[in-house]
Order: C-alpha cells, then sequence, then structure tokens
C-alpha cells in the first residue's frame, strides 16, 4: 500500500479517539488534514459502530483497508515524556529527507571520477576534461543531475555535478596532485541548492584541495 506513513497517521488517530460504539459521536467518517508541507491528500478513514475503521487508499479510492479496535480503558492520557509534534512538521521532515536521495546519487557518482582521475593521472602528464576517456560508464545526465569536468591541468582535476531542479544541491570533486607526486581527492556539497557552478581559485602544487565558498566536505 502506498503512502504508509499518510494511513498510520489515520490509524493514530483513530486509536486515539477510542473503541467506537453505536451511540458513540466518533462514528462517521473522518479526515486527517496533513499540513502544507506535504502534497498528500487528507487521510480519509470511516469509524462503525461495530468497533471497525475503514482507511481510504488514496491511491485507488475503490479500496479500503478494514482495522478492528478493541478498547483497553478508558485512559486518554499520554505516558509520561511523551514528545508531541504536530503531523504536518513530521511529514516536512520526512519529505526534506528523501530529496537527500538524488543528493547521494550525486556524491556517489563524483566520488567515483575522482577515483578515476586520480588512477588517469597516474599514467598521463595530465588530468582528463572528458569523462568517457575515464571508462566508467557513467551517464553524462541522470533525472537529477547533469555531470561535467569543469576544469583538468597537469596540477587538479574538477567534476561538477549540477542539478536539474532547484531544490537540490550541487556536488563538487576536486582532485589535486601534491608536490609528492602523489594525488588528494575530496567531495564537497553546496549548503544551499543551487544550480550554478561556483569559482575556483587558483592553486599551487603545494596547496591541498579546498571546497569552495559556499560548499561543505561530505
Amino acid at each position: 500500500m502506498p503512502q504508509i506513513k499518510t494511513v498510520a497517521t489515520g490509524l493514530a488517530l483513530t486509536l486515539a479517539v477510542g473503541c467506537a460504539s453505536p451511540e458513540s459521536t466518533y462514528v462517521g467518517t473522518w479526515q486527517i488534514d496533513l499540513g502544507e508541507n506535504t502534497t498528500d491528500s487528507p487521510v480519509t478513514f470511516h469509524i462503525a459502530p461495530d468497533q471497525k475503521v475503514y482507511v481510504i487508499d488514496q491511491s485507488d479510492p475503490e479500496v479500503a483497508y478494514e482495522i478492528s479496535l478493541t478498547k483497553v480503558n478508558d485512559d486518554w492520557n499520554l505516558p509520561e515524556n511523551v514528545e508531541i509534534l504536530p503531523i504536518a512538521q513530521d511529514l516536512h521532515s520526512d519529505n526534506s529527507a528523501s530529496q537527500n536521495g538524488p543528493a547521494t546519487e550525486a556524491v556517489t557518482y563524483i566520488g567515483a571520477l575522482n577515483r578515476a582521475q586520480q588512477a588517469y593521472r597516474l599514467e598521463s602528464p595530465e588530468f582528463t576534461t572528458q569523462i568517457d576517456a575515464l571508462g566508467l560508464g557513467i551517464e553524462a545526465e541522470t533525472e537529477f543531475y547533469s555531470y561535467q569536468i569543469l576544469t583538468a591541468n597537469d596540477l587538479q582535476a574538477v567534476a561538477f555535478a549540477r542539478p536539474t531542479q532547484p531544490d537540490l544541491p550541487s556536488v563538487l570533486g576536486v582532485v589535486a596532485l601534491g608536490e609528492n607526486q602523489t594525488t588528494t581527492a575530496i567531495v564537497c556539497q553546496s549548503l544551499e541548492p543551487d544550480q550554478a557552478a561556483p569559482t575556483l581559485p587558483e592553486r599551487s602544487a603545494a596547496d591541498e584541495p579546498d571546497c569552495p565558498a559556499g560548499f561543505e566536505e561530505t
């Protein structure tokens, strides 16, 4: 059943209502408004006189899930030290977390490009500007990100994941060659959603790779 958490929300409220009975004022059709921070439709559920609750499947209005209730006691008080949070706040947190999924893809791809550049530099006098030359089989564009190598020379290579959606962070990879001819790599993610490529400072062979302004190392 899709949107399990939404249905669970309806069940939680129903359980709080308690046992339905023929004379109960809770018998009837109810809805839960999940707030403005979610695009989910309100949860509709029906409380019947026979102590059963029916939750309508949001993806298929012709399907209802039956839930049997048994009243345990008349005590409606919550346990001590329970933190009460608005449903909309909790759902918004989940939505925010889910947005990190595409960013995880970008961090993984950029990390792979970094490692491939390190291997490439061992055999070549310079890093490469061509993703295909690294032999990874990575697509230059996915549903959420487009990938490119912003710059590559004998000292450093910079790969960039540009989000295709304005609410996603950008991801940057820097591989640098040090004085002892060893390479060091870092992956950076923008602190705020951003589709613009950052300005990169010039570096010398003695400089360690660093994240530009507005980015943090992952």
